[in-house]
């Protein structure tokens, strides 16, 4: 434990405490002015069902930012000013944020499971649809086959005719 009567960098009993504290919530403050700049970007992409209460976490991210840095303040200017009230307000936001939190993840939680499960049937319907396409192509390359060698037959067929209608001499069409 820090003692408070050691003379800190301003000479004033507690500033050590004071400045070791600011210096701790100071990562903190940094953090949260980085998802403030993260919230702010992806607004833009949130659905416009979401958006309202995208907007309020942006709000208490804002309001969690200026709490962090009030707060630094308060301790590195010495300032009277009572931090119970300063950390009521925020454990009060605190909580009205993690609902807020709660809610947004249980509609995206819903959201993905209705969107699986529509996904699982269109998939459902695509495999099913495969199986018919598989079968007509299957059936068609028969059919082709099929009439390649009929189409065979008939070229035979004609190359005879020709043979036979070529030659006037009954001997050598008897041959053909």
């Amino acid at each position: 434990m820090l003692n408070e009567e050691m003379e800190p960098v301003t000479g004033k009993p507690g500033n050590q405490t004071q400045f070791l504290s600011a210096l701790i919530v100071f990562p903190g403050s940094m953090f949260m002015v980085a998802c403030l700049v993260k919230s702010m970007g992806m607004s833009k992409g949130v659905p416009d069902d979401l958006r309202a209460k995208w907007s309020a976490m942006t709000y208490f991210v804002f309001f969690f930012t200026a709490g962090y840095l009030g707060f630094i303040t308060i301790q590195l200017l010495n300032l009277s000013f009572p931090l119970e009230l300063l950390t009521s307000a925020v454990f009060l936001g605190g909580s009205v944020f993690v609902f807020l939190v709660m809610q947004l993840t249980s509609i995206t939680i819903r959201e993905y499971r209705e969107n699986k499960e529509h996904i699982s049937e269109i998939n459902q319907k695509l495999t099913a649809k495969n199986v018919e396409l598989e079968k007509e192509i299957k059936a068609r390359i028969k059919a082709e086959n099929k009439a390649q060698t009929r189409l065979q037959h008939l070229g035979t067929l004609h190359t005879i005719d020709l043979m036979i209608t070529s030659n006037l001499d009954l001997k050598m069409t008897m041959t053909i």
